[in-house]
């Protein structure tokens, strides 16, 4: 029983470091989409049966609840982040 829960393990690590490896590369060539986008100063464009989208998010909060509104004007932290999104065209 536990030399199963060992594989079981062993394989679980394998596949974390694996992950690990094609994130950062994915990350690495995300960045690439996104420059080259930027380069050209397009937001978004149709590359075969892709469309590939950069936008820019905000995003507010505050970590307590049931603020009153100035303070939560106040206080409150904005972030902003850029996603970029590859989807499959649909055929209509």
């Amino acid at each position: 029983m536990e030399h199963e829960i060992y594989n079981t393990v062993q394989t679980f690590e394998n596949n974390k470091s694996i992950i690990k490896k094609l994130e950062k590369e994915n990350e690495i060539l995300k960045n690439s989409i996104k420059d080259y986008m930027k380069n050209r100063n397009i937001f978004t464009f149709r590359l075969r049966d892709k469309t590939i989208t950069i936008k820019t998010i905000h995003k507010s909060f505050v970590n307590q609840g049931n603020l009153p509104r100035d303070i939560w004007e106040r206080y409150a932290t904005i972030t902003e982040y850029e996603t970029l999104n590859i989807k499959k065209k649909t055929s209509k």
